[in-house]
């Protein structure tokens, strides 16, 4: 049996899948994430082994099966680096067949199988992606850097507002009271110093505590959501526009990443209010599937495997990979 190698790699995760030639998904692995760019080529290589390893082991598989490798790493932001990856994970791994792009293209794949649509990825980072009725895809890569990444900007926007009430330069938060709680910290001026200069506040892990915050009507915590919203809503278009998408036509923008799991559902909220004003065609859906399935799906789709749709539903759900986002208020 010939299978197919998905990849998913994150900052903070690793995500690996074993997928035979028909779209059955039979077994996942994962280990802990990593970034070429700043951990070095060798440590991505080495959890991306790491992952496939368990879930090759899982299906009773071996490498000699392994037909492709497809899917999306994260830190392909320009072409150079998607020639790199691609010949790197070729020798590797010793497989012929190996596409991959950024992760956001790989949580598109997983989101819809054709387009055009747009997907906006928040996870610890930020990124975003399209493809047009052509088929041409697009990533923003560093363009989307900036001040408004995902749950790591969200938890240092709290944090500094938490500072900010403390020298009464903002109003008081209930930030405040969640984040020393959680960290355990006697009072503000032992969490300025432990992010400041011992380097050990994690600021993405503050993220959730902001939903919490929100969901507690805290007007602090529901602006630093709207704001980074409001910014991905406009990145949105702008995907839309460098794909030659009508902005009245028909789109989907598909929501992917940890942060959209968050609850109340602000940011999907306001990225809907939005985009109803400027882009009157968009249709704004959470990702049905764990960006892993669109590893999958990519390496079904360069190989000209045709039905294998309904396989990748059935199994996709039966490994627990359909995102279960609850209500969204």
């Amino acid at each position: 049996m010939q299978i197919i190698l998905g990849l998913d790699q994150g900052f903070t995760k690793t995500h690996a899948i074993v997928c035979d030639l028909a779209g059955n998904l039979l077994a996942l692995g994962q280990a802990e994430g990593s970034l070429h760019t700043q951990r070095g080529m060798e440590e991505a290589l080495l959890r991306m082994r790491q992952a496939a390893q368990k879930a090759l082991d899982a299906a009773g598989a071996g490498w000699p099966q392994v037909a492709a490798i497809s899917g999306g790493i994260t830190g392909i932001d320009y072409p150079y680096e998607q020639e790199l990856l691609t010949r790197t994970l070729g020798e590797h791994f010793g497989v012929g067949q190996v596409y991959v792009h950024n992760d956001c293209i790989g949580a598109l794949w997983g989101g819809v199988f054709a387009g055009p649509a747009v997907v906006c990825c928040a996870g610890t980072g930020l990124n975003l992606g399209g493809v047009n009725q052509r088929g041409d895809c697009f990533q923003l890569g560093n363009y989307a850097n900036g001040p408004y990444q995902g749950a790591s900007s969200i938890g240092q926007s709290a944090l500094q507002a938490v500072f900010d009430a403390r020298i009464h330069k903002e109003p008081p938060t209930q930030l405040t009271g969640l984040f020393l709680d959680r960290l355990g910290y006697a009072d503000v001026d032992e969490l300025l110093l432990r992010r400041y200069r011992k380097g050990q506040v994690v600021v993405q892990e503050l993220c959730p505590l902001v939903f919490e915050a929100a969901a507690q009507g805290d007007a602090i915590a529901e602006g630093i959501l709207t704001e980074h919203a409001h910014h991905w809503a406009k990145l949105s278009v702008s995907v839309m526009r460098l794909l030659d998408i009508d902005l009245a036509a028909p789109v989907r923008v598909l929501l992917s990443g940890s942060v959209f799991k968050g609850k109340p559902g602000i940011p999907r909220q306001r990225i809907e209010a939005m985009l109803a004003d400027m882009a009157p065609g968009a249709k704004v859906e959470q990702a049905r599937y764990e960006p892993i399935v669109g590893g999958a799906v990519m390496g079904l789709f360069h190989l000209g495997i045709n039905d294998w749709q309904n396989n990748v539903t059935r199994t996709a759900e039966k490994l627990g990979l359909v995102r279960d986002w609850g209500a969204s208020t």
